[in-house]
């Protein structure tokens, strides 16, 4: 298993696509990402190539942009960035 393949928690892979932990949570609720994994405890993990993937996937932005019937649209930061591998 290459380094980048370790599943990682909401917070480092936040860190890693330079967005705010709860944009991933949004992101996951919203089914543009899918976690590796959620722990017992409701914790999402993730493995960073895989949800680089799930967002390079056609409509992945159109859809992390999409605000829910009770949220406010915000700018920029529910808009995946293209991270360089």
């Amino acid at each position: 298993m290459e380094p980048r393949d370790v599943h990682c928690t909401t917070s480092e892979l936040a860190a890693e696509l330079h967005v705010d932990p709860s944009t991933l949570r949004r992101w996951v609720d919203r089914g543009v990402i899918i976690p590796a994994f959620t722990t017992p405890g409701g914790h999402h993990r993730f493995v960073a190539a895989d949800v680089r993937k799930q967002l390079a996937t056609p409509g992945a932005a159109d859809e992390a942009q999409t605000a829910g019937p009770d949220e406010p649209q915000t700018a920029d930061e529910d808009q995946p960035q293209a991270i360089a591998s």
